[in-house]
């Protein structure tokens, strides 16, 4: 099922929930790494806190524009449900992919995003991905259906295709991801059920 123009109204709202609060607040993380040397030796706090502001982004504009954010299992789900169906939008870190596939997203093993639901239910598990620049601003904010895991060593997801999310966003053309390579890890664990942290939800 597509998304309904209703749904994609609250989920364009949702996007520009994320990008006002880290625009707004995103400064902060430079000054609470300056309160102690540690805190800048690696990049593990700064991304902690970026999401932090992500998250908090994205639950005021579902609530502005209508729709459920819900606490899930090492994450948050934004949640759009009418008759027959409940679809849920796991809010996660994304990295530009290659070739003409625009994003990538790593998956732990024991991570509830590795597990489909039957179709007949009506659920749908989707991902609401960001990408993020090297100053921490949030680059790209998208939608996409989850439909299936590589079977990698570390898994990446394998996505439908991509819906640009926030004020003037268009899709991108390419449709989903197959990894070729385990090597560049970003953000891996987050939401994983794994002890390794990071942002694969």
């Amino acid at each position: 099922m597509s998304i309904s123009p209703a749904e994609l109204a609250a989920l364009h709202g949702v996007a520009d929930g994320i990008r006002d609060e880290v625009e707004e607040n995103g400064h902060r993380i430079d000054q609470a790494i300056g309160l102690h040397h540690a805190f800048a030796e690696s990049d593990e706090i700064a991304s902690s806190m970026l999401r932090a502001l992500v998250v908090d982004g994205a639950r005021a504009g579902a609530r502005q524009n209508g729709v459920s954010p819900t606490r899930a299992h090492n994450g948050w789900d934004i949640v759009w449900a009418e008759e027959g169906l409940y679809r849920k939008y796991r809010i996660k870190k994304a990295t530009k992919g290659r070739g003409e596939v625009p994003f990538d997203m790593l998956v732990g093993t024991n991570s509830a995003l590795t597990h489909r639901t039957p179709e007949l239910l009506g659920e749908e598990q989707w991902v609401l991905g960001y990408t993020v620049t090297s100053s921490r601003d949030i680059d790209e904010v998208f939608a996409a259906r989850i439909l299936g895991v590589t079977d990698h060593k570390v898994p990446h997801l394998i996505l439908g295709q991509a819906v640009l999310l926030g004020s003037g966003s268009t899709p991108p053309k390419s449709t989903r991801f197959v990894s070729d390579g385990d090597e560049f890890l970003p953000g891996f664990g987050e939401g994983s059920g794994t002890e390794i942290t990071g942002d694969a939800a």
